[in-house]
């Protein structure tokens, strides 16, 4: 999924998601912010702080979204 897609998704700006993409640690991400991202990527919030590991049952097929805006695809 791209950022642009990611961030219509999320309401987060591209910019904003960048300077997530960039920030190693220390970062400190809203809550509402990254369970929106948690959401819009089909996995657990943990995984994306970095306290639950990533397996491959996470990286399944992702189910079919019910967006009704068309930015979805």
């Amino acid at each position: 999924m791209g950022r642009s897609k990611l961030a219509k998704m999320t309401g987060v700006s591209e910019r904003e998601l960048t300077i997530l993409e960039r920030t190693k640690g220390g970062g400190v991400v809203p809550e509402n912010t990254l369970f929106r991202l948690a959401e819009a990527l089909n996995i657990p919030a943990p995984i994306l702080t970095g306290d639950l590991d990533l397996d491959a049952s996470d990286l399944g097929p992702v189910s079919p979204t019910s967006c009704t805006s068309g930015c979805c695809g």
